[in-house]
């Protein structure tokens, strides 16, 4: 049985309304593609000064494991999921996931 629901070793979550509905997301795309979604960052590591990670408003996910339209289909996923509130990216390393920016 697959575990679809992963999370790289080391990494911080803070449980936020974001965060909840960006994994819930994640793991209805891991079932779309039956492969796991696996969780790389959350608070921790490096990224830009004002990131959403900071704020437990983001997550990335990792990509390398999913053929490029598996990768495609589950990208797809995470936007129907979330809708227009989030911003989903496909990175050339990951897969990176947010809260839009109030404009």
């Amino acid at each position: 049985m697959t575990q679809y629901l992963q999370f790289k070793e080391g990494v911080k979550l803070t449980a936020s309304k974001a965060v909840n509905k960006i994994l819930a997301a994640g793991y209805l795309a891991a079932v779309a593609v039956q492969k796991p979604c696996v969780v790389t960052s959350g608070s921790d590591g490096q990224h830009q000064v004002h990131s959403k990670h900071y704020t437990d408003e983001a997550l990335d996910f990792r990509r390398f494991h999913l053929e490029p339209h598996e990768c495609d289909t589950f990208v797809q996923s995470l936007k129907d999921t979330l809708g227009q509130d989030f911003l989903v990216l496909l990175e050339p390393t990951h897969i990176h996931v947010q809260v839009r920016r109030s404009s």
